[in-house]
């Protein structure tokens, strides 16, 4: 990353900053990021209604509400990382002045994907595993359980394992003491930040939520304007939730990549190098 070529000021930001900076990115880069975010939910997606809607004990009408709501939103919180990766490449490009390509992404994607299988597709492998032995009938507070703590540690105190896999490449393990793995380097990062990034955490869920249901409510309110009539199909609901919720996840991988480079300015001194320099720079204009 070269520090003098962004597209963003260098500087330490507040959580508020960052989302107000998030919904800036989204309006300049709406096109291509819509394409990126869409390349990686899309499958997902097709997953969740495959796993869901052939499943009668979720998907019948008078479970429909609660239960499938429930469960698409277990899916979605432990798909996030997957299907934000391409996305997180092309912000990761764009807004450091590179060119950002389809061949330069997908390839950066395929590099990446085995660490990404390792360390964040897991939690999501082993639900599609309980819906396949079981078809969802164990019970919910089992899921709760074996989630909260889980979703706490995950995206309070390391939420940033994607961008680290993503874009500082390092290895799985090393033997080599020059270099470092990905494990160690996700806990030099977010150690002695666990205060502010779980303060992060609970805002973006505050936020995300109340987003999600007003997305939820104007789609419904639109649905209901157009056709004249109130009601919901399972099959329209199941869309209408999906798109909600998939369109807050895009949003918050904004959100999330600024948090992140946020942090590496306030753990690494970019601010301070970036005036170091510029002073040098003042200083050998002087002296010539």
């Amino acid at each position: 990353m070269q520090l003098d070529r962004t597209r963003i000021t260098i500087r330490e930001r507040t959580t508020f900053e960052l989302f107000d900076l998030a919904l800036r990115v989204v309006r300049s880069f709406v096109g291509p990021l819509f394409r990126w975010v869409l390349v990686g939910v899309l499958p997902f997606a097709l997953l969740n209604h495959w796993v869901l809607a052939g499943n009668p004990f979720i998907y019948e009408p008078e479970q429909l509400g609660a239960t499938y709501t429930w469960w698409l939103l277990c899916l979605v919180v432990l798909e996030m990382p997957l299907a934000t990766a391409p996305a997180t490449l092309y912000l990761g490009q764009v807004l450091f002045h590179q060119t950002p390509t389809r061949s330069r992404i997908f390839r950066d994607l395929a590099r990446s994907l085995p660490q990404l299988l390792v360390l964040q597709g897991w939690p999501l492998a082993g639900l599609l595993f309980c819906f396949w032995i079981d078809e969802a009938s164990i019970t919910g507070m089992y899921v709760v359980l074996a989630m909260v703590p889980f979703c706490f540690f995950r995206f309070g105190f390391r939420p940033y394992m994607n961008e680290i896999i993503l874009l500082e490449r390092n290895p799985l393990s090393t033997s080599n003491a020059a270099r470092i793995s990905t494990p160690r380097r996700s806990k030099a990062l977010h150690s002695w930040s666990q205060g502010e990034l779980f303060e992060r955490f609970l805002a973006s869920l505050l936020f995300g939520g109340g987003l999600a249901l007003q997305l939820c409510a104007v789609a419904w309110g639109a649905k209901t304007w157009l056709t004249g009539n109130a009601e919901l199909s399972p099959k329209v609901f199941a869309i209408l939730l999906q798109a909600s919720l998939w369109a807050v996840v895009g949003f918050f991988a904004v959100v999330r990549f600024l948090c992140y480079l946020d942090l590496r300015i306030r753990r690494e001194g970019w601010e301070v190098d970036l005036r170091m320099r510029a002073e040098a720079a003042r200083l050998s204009k002087e002296l010539i």
